[in-house]
């Protein structure tokens, strides 16, 4: 979608839905569509245009990782993990539970069991990943950090132990991403969806793929130069 100045908020969330985070974010009210353009949107809001117009085309282009991490320092692998998925995935869990919220409220009356299904799911994985992030970032990481800078330092963190409990704890919350995709077709909104309902189901659908590469991220790649660092079992 070429999206301009004229495109219409209409437009952006019926042909473009990865922009309503764009549109959250500056607290622009999408859900009853609306023909009003861009260029007054950013009048509205005293948004600069040609910024606000970067934000809409990047969140429609997505993000792919573009970066070979095989042979990076570990230490910038690490800080890429948390700027780039860790903090995202914080901004995004709370936002999707809350239009998980609006949906439940208005379509839990046809949709009640589905949607009930979800909820259960998502609270599942959301608490499942928070925590989990917060044990890496407390403890995994900075033990792999230290033992990429000082080879002394493997021996003294049961390194390969910590790894094999974060790729249970990513199995759990693959689990969870698995059957919030059979509860939506494969994030597939019902025929008339509102643009909220809409919105939610994309935006699941795009956190689905991130959460794919953060994992491929850190089981493929960090954990697996992490446990080039630590002594071999002894037999």
């Amino acid at each position: 979608m070429d999206i301009t100045a004229d495109t219409t908020l209409m437009e952006l969330v019926n042909d473009a839905p990865a922009t309503i985070p764009v549109l959250q974010r500056h607290a622009i009210h999408f859900c009853c569509g609306g023909r009003v353009a861009v260029r007054e949107i950013c009048e509205n809001e005293q948004l600069d245009l040609d910024a606000f117009l970067d934000e809409l085309r990047a969140a429609v282009a997505g993000f792919q990782e573009r970066d070979d991490w095989h042979d990076a320092p570990i230490d910038a692998l690490i800080v890429h993990i948390l700027e780039r998925y860790h903090a995202h995935h914080r901004e995004d869990l709370p936002r999707l539970d809350g239009m998980l919220d609006k949906v439940v409220e208005r379509h839990g009356d046809t949709m009640g069991e589905t949607l009930g299904k979800l909820q259960t799911l998502f609270g599942f994985m959301a608490d499942a990943l928070s925590q989990h992030m917060r044990r890496e970032e407390a403890v995994l990481f900075p033990a792999i950090a230290a033992a990429a800078d000082r080879p002394e330092a493997a021996a003294a963190f049961p390194i390969r132990e910590a790894i094999d409990a974060m790729e249970r704890e990513h199995r759990r919350v693959e689990w969870a991403m698995e059957q919030i995709r059979v509860v939506t077709d494969r994030f597939t909104p019902p025929d008339g969806a509102c643009a909220t309902f809409r919105g939610l189901y994309h935006g699941l659908g795009e956190f689905d793929r991130l959460l794919d590469l953060h994992v491929h991220l850190e089981d493929d790649i960090l954990f697996r130069r992490a446990l080039g660092l630590t002594p071999a079992p002894r037999r």
